[in-house]
């Protein structure tokens, strides 16, 4: 606990090097010659803070320590301190959330606004970014209420997710489909190359306006396409919806035989 607490008041004692620091710094170090370890305890400062500080630049001749680089360097890096957002600039926010209410993904957004502003540099924005500003609009990264004077836009996503999945996540999805379903990278060749009736691909089509999807199956090779209805996208109804028009089909063509 006394380690600890020391630690703690270590942390809350901590404050920047001032401008009559860096001075001091460069008389002891350039003019007078001293150690750094020296110029650290007339400062009353750490080693490290010092050593860092100087960053091995030399006592003398071109480089050499300067107050005044030092001290403007770190006004820099202050004002740059924080997180920043490009949503800031007003055009490239509108820009974002029209396309976003007209079904455009974030990926999309991104590779379009260079084509569309290729001259204009800060209509430039990456898809995660967006991403982050989508569920940034909601506490609790997605798991709470929007926040006031806010837009939930989550709506517009083409997954619709209510939180924003951690990276790596979908990979991981996919690792686990793979052991449960054939990937398309494992079917036989007769069926890439569409040689051989009787193998089937489908697909789902999604709809923002309603959670009933459409199941799609089509054989390879002839072209013959079914269609279905399905309450939501799991394998199961989707199963359901494709062995239900297969068998319906087979049942009119042997009564035609």
């Amino acid at each position: 606990m006394a380690k600890s607490s020391k630690k703690a008041a270590r942390r809350r004692s901590f404050n920047r090097i001032s401008y009559k620091e860096r001075v001091i710094i460069e008389n002891r170090y350039c003019i007078d010659r001293k150690r750094i370890s020296e110029i650290a305890k007339e400062l009353g400062r750490p080693l490290s803070s010092i050593i860092r500080e100087i960053r091995g630049k030399p006592r003398i001749g071109r480089g050499r320590y300067s107050a005044d680089v030092a001290q403007a360097k770190a006004e820099k890096n202050r004002d740059n301190q924080g997180r920043k957002t490009k949503f800031d600039h007003e055009p490239l926010c509108l820009y974002v959330l029209k396309k976003l209410k007209l079904g455009w993904s974030p990926e999309q957004i991104a590779i379009r606004l260079p084509i569309e502003y290729p001259e204009d540099e800060r209509m430039r924005i990456s898809h995660e970014a967006v991403y982050q500003y989508v569920y940034d609009q909601i506490y609790r990264e997605g798991n709470g209420q929007v926040k006031p004077g806010r837009e939930d836009l989550r709506k517009y996503l083409a997954r619709r997710h209510k939180r924003r999945q951690k990276k790596g996540f979908r990979k991981a999805q996919k690792a686990e489909r793979d052991l449960s379903l054939p990937s398309i990278e494992s079917r036989p060749r007769e069926a890439d190359e569409r040689v051989v009736v009787g193998h089937w691909e489908g697909d789902t089509v999604v709809s923002k306006q309603s959670d009933h999807r459409i199941k799609s199956v089509n054989e390879r090779v002839s072209g013959v396409v079914f269609f279905g209805k399905t309450p939501d996208g799991s394998a199961k109804e989707c199963d359901k919806v494709t062995i239900a028009r297969l068998i319906k089909t087979y049942r009119l063509n042997t009564e035609r035989l």
